[in-house]
């Protein structure tokens, strides 16, 4: 991987950041997810990244997707999703958002206030509805509960003005927040849930959904450094350093504190598994150039493909969208045939 990693680099130059997407890694983390989860239907949160590859990947593994905006929304669309498995979960809306999820057939959206119960009202009565709760004992790096959320003291005149409006509400969501570091968050949240449940059955309501936001670690790994290996095996000293980005924003900071050698100009610094985010916040502030994507497949012995049901289409956009990092001597057909057996 690192030499295919150098070669990337001295291909798009030292003027340029890039991003290497590892589909094998993505979809053992789907396949994960689903070994620890069986339960939990998956909704990918297209904010996260929406780069359109990836989207269109996801969209033929089966995946659902979950959407703040309309744009999102229509990204989805355009890579061949099926609007009826979006969750439109911004809870403010705009009237012409709404007006295009009803046009397309997104018909699971989310609230937390009476103003966007009346506003869904005028323009999307027929849509089924989340009630966004605040979780509790928050600890996570990212709290959103400031921003969105209903307390419990107001669910049952949310609920109630729901059941006055003729409006079909089905269940609860919640987002104990990114990065959450406590999972006593999410068992207090859904303690609270239940007690939703509760009360929307007093008042002729049938949940059947309760969503359970995003918040969890995908990796501990740590930053690493990468180059052409030293023959001499020779080692550098080491130092906490600052990171920065090639802007003149003072909030372009990388990393606070790196553990970094000293490094030689034309070095390249890699993050193996950088997050979530990291593309989606990117910014041409200073008239940076983006960074480039390129699409990789890493042989996993760990992956298992058969939890997908539509293989051997997947198998074949993987081996035209995605660069094969090879695994000593196999050659392509060799490695994606072991998925297909």
């Amino acid at each position: 991987m690192f030499e295919y990693l150098n070669d990337i680099g001295k291909e798009v130059g030292q003027e340029q950041a890039f991003y290497t997407f590892d589909f094998a890694d993505i979809l053992y983390k789907l396949q994960l997810w689903r070994e620890k989860l069986p339960d939990v239907r998956p909704y990918y949160a297209v904010k996260v990244n929406s780069d359109p590859v990836l989207l269109r990947l996801f969209v033929l593994v089966g995946l659902s997707f979950d959407c703040a905006t309309e744009g999102e929304i229509r990204m989805v669309v355009e890579a061949g999703g099926d609007p009826r498995n979006i969750v439109f979960a911004h809870t403010f809306k705009t009237p012409r958002a709404l007006k295009y999820a009803s046009s397309v057939g997104v018909d699971l959206m989310t609230f937390d206030a009476e103003e966007e119960l009346i506003k869904i009202h005028e323009k999307y009565p027929e849509t089924r509805l989340l009630l966004r709760l605040s979780p509790k004992d928050i600890q996570c790096a990212f709290d959103l509960s400031e921003k969105f959320g209903c307390k419990l003291d107001e669910i049952h005149y949310l609920l109630s003005r729901a059941k006055e409006l003729n409006l079909k509400v089905v269940g609860v969501s919640f987002h104990v927040g990114a990065l959450c570091t406590e999972p006593g968050s999410f068992a207090s949240t859904i303690c609270d849930t239940r007690k939703v449940f509760d009360e929307a059955k007093k008042l002729g309501f049938k949940f059947t959904i309760v969503d359970i936001g995003g918040g969890f670690f995908g990796s501990t790994e740590r930053e690493k450094l990468f180059h052409e290996k030293d023959t001499e095996l020779k080692k550098r000293p080491v130092y906490f350093s600052k990171l920065w980005g090639q802007t003149c924003c003072s909030e372009d900071m990388i990393s606070k504190k790196a553990l970094l050698p000293d490094l030689e100009i034309g070095e390249f610094i890699v993050w193996q598994n950088m997050g979530a985010y990291s593309y989606a916040v990117c910014s041409t502030f200073c008239a940076v150039p983006l960074p480039a994507c390129k699409h990789v497949f890493k042989y996993d012995s760990r992956l298992k493909m058969d939890f997908i049901p539509n293989l051997e289409k997947v198998v074949d956009y993987l081996k035209d969208k995605t660069s094969l990092v090879k695994n000593g001597e196999c050659d392509d057909d060799y490695i994606f045939s072991e998925y297909m057996r």
